[in-house]
């Protein structure tokens, strides 16, 4: 267990995906590009798995977009500053 909250983009429930086939509940999942501007932040191998796994089709516009709200989402310095080093690194290995 972790006590690590994940920094989201600010309308992640704007973009949110309905999953069919439950009758009682309704069950939301993020969209493709809030994941990997949420994975951004802590970038481990196990996050870049994970990228790499979804990137193939996404909104590049759209990812972008959730990337700026992500950022303007994260209150700490420190934190917005992690985050802006781990994009940079994202930006190299994903080529965006």
């Amino acid at each position: 267990m972790t006590n690590y909250f994940a920094a989201i983009p600010k309308n992640y429930v704007e973009r949110a995906i309905k999953l069919e086939g439950f009758k009682n509940i309704s069950v939301y999942v993020f969209s493709k590009e809030d994941i990997i501007a949420s994975k951004i932040d802590r970038l481990s191998q196990k996050d870049i798995d994970d990228i790499k796994a979804i990137i193939g089709n996404i909104d590049k516009v759209l990812l972008n977009q959730c990337i700026k709200e992500t950022v303007e989402n994260i209150v700490y310095d420190d934190r917005k500053q992690r985050y802006l080093t781990n994009l940079k690194k994202f930006r190299e290995m994903f080529d965006m």
